[in-house]
């Protein structure tokens, strides 16, 4: 699944800078991964917590600004 989107990722449908293709897979690909981790603990130390707090807060910077900017 990784290799489709490493295929699809360079493919623009919809505008420079919006949701693409190649994102979709990635996500999905995010959420396969999390499946096959199964029962296992993810997180298993500090820094994996830190790490996910890290990401949300790119992940929520991210979408304010492309939600500001994204009708100019």
């Amino acid at each position: 699944m990784f290799l489709l989107y490493i295929f699809v990722k360079p493919f623009y449908i919809f505008e420079s800078g919006s949701f693409q293709p190649g994102d979709i897979v990635f996500v999905a690909c995010f959420f396969v991964f999390l499946y096959y981790i199964g029962e296992g603990n993810l997180l298993n130390s500090k820094f994996d917590y830190i790490l996910v707090a890290f990401v949300m807060w790119v992940f929520i910077v991210n979408f304010v600004y492309f939600s500001l900017y994204r009708q100019t």
